[in-house]
Formats: C-alpha cells, sequence, structure tokens
C-alpha cells in the first residue's frame, strides 16, 4: 500500500468538505471522482466517515486469487493499515452506486483496525457471512457486513425486534449499526420475536402437511 499511496501524491491531492470533515483525496481526481466521493460520503453515518478520510486513488491494484491460485477478479480497494489510509482503483469511482460499495468496504477495514473488531466472535468463526466473499475470513466478513449496513443505513437505524429477528447475520449487522448510533432493541426482544416467528412458522406448516385435498 506505501508505494501505491506515494504513488497517488504524485499526482496532485485534493480535499473535499463532509459536514465539517476534511477528506483528503491524492491522485489527481477528477470531479466527478470528487462528486461521488463526497457524495458517498455524506449518506454514511458521521462516526464511520473518520474511517474513510484519507484516500488515494490508483490503478490496476493486482488481482485476487482463487485458493488454487486462479485470477477471480481485480482488487478494488485496499485499507487496514494504522494510518487510516484507504487506496481505491478509480475505475470503481465511475458511478455512485459501486464507489458506496467499495469505500463502505474499506471503511470496513479502517474500522476493525481502529477497534479490534476480528479480535474476537462472531466475526470469521460462523462459515457465514452477507457475501461469498464475506466468507473468505475475519476480516472480509467485517468489512462486507459493514458495507451492507452503511449501504441500507437508513433501514438499519431503526428495525423493530420482529424485522432483526428475520435479519440474516443479524448479530454483526446489529454490533455495527449500534456502533454508528442506530437504536438497537435488546437481545432478548429479538430472540424473542424469532421464537414467535418459528412458532408461526411450524404452525403454517404443520397445517399444510396435514392438509388432505379428498
Amino acid at each position: 500500500m506505501e508505494g501505491l499511496a506515494e504513488e497517488a501524491m504524485t499526482r496532485g491531492s485534493n480535499t473535499v468538505q463532509v459536514d465539517g470533515l476534511t477528506i483528503q483525496v491524492h491522485g489527481g481526481a477528477t470531479p466527478q471522482e470528487l462528486a461521488h466521493i463526497q457524495q458517498a460520503l455524506q449518506q454514511m453515518p458521521p462516526g464511520a466517515r473518520q474511517y474513510a478520510a484519507d484516500i488515494y486513488l490508483n490503478e490496476n491494484l493486482g488481482q485476487i486469487l482463487s485458493a488454487e491460485g486462479r485470477p477471480i477478479g481485480g482488487v478494488g480497494g485496499m485499507a487496514g493499515d494504522p494510518g487510516m489510509r484507504m487506496v481505491l482503483d478509480r475505475k470503481e469511482l465511475r458511478s455512485l452506486g459501486s464507489s458506496r460499495r467499495l469505500i463502505y468496504h474499506e471503511a470496513g477495514h479502517n474500522a476493525d483496525i481502529a477497534i479490534g473488531a476480528t479480535n474476537k466472535a462472531p466475526w470469521g468463526r460462523t462459515g457465514t457471512s452477507v457475501s461469498k466473499y464475506g466468507k473468505t475470513n475475519a476480516k472480509e466478513d467485517y468489512a462486507e457486513v459493514h458495507r451492507v449496513v452503511l449501504q441500507d443505513w437508513k433501514r438499519y437505524q431503526s428495525m423493530t425486534p420482529s424485522q432483526w429477528a428475520r435479519e440474516s447475520e443479524a448479530l454483526k449487522k446489529m454490533e455495527i449499526a449500534q456502533r454508528y448510533g442506530a437504536k438497537i432493541p435488546d437481545q432478548a426482544e429479538v430472540e424473542a420475536a424469532a421464537n414467535r416467528f418459528n412458532r408461526v412458522w411450524r404452525r403454517g406448516r404443520e397445517m399444510r402437511d396435514s392438509w388432505n385435498p379428498g
């Protein structure tokens, strides 16, 4: 990451402002790239923006390899060093949607480094995640769940116990949402709602199984 960051700085630096926070963007960003970065950060919860405040733009960051060593995709970004830096492949900034996906994922890596999230369960220990890539290891699990929560931040801010009970990877999402100020119900309430949901589901299944068309 060090070499990529240094290379980006040789092409010039810009700043964008997001609610009083100055975001450093190195790499000779175009007006469109700066606009997408600024909009992506504006749509983040304020507490998460500190993890995306030092951005470096570059190209051709490398390949993601399968367990067998086969290339399965390009590297979109790098983050997770103590300096809270973030290197982004600038082609991922061509649209606001892809900018949000990439920045929210990489910000998750920086958040993980800052708070040591993946040093404890449930990260990377359940064998499940919100995406196939999230199953790679604990750090990618955290970054991917972080991305999903931030992409749908408005919904996650005020979900009911019943809604959380139906949510996949709920405990992981609740941890991240709570960290950024969302109203999270007590875990006992969520478990009670899940039990009610399961009882209703089982009752409906029993009724379907016992139905006889004659």
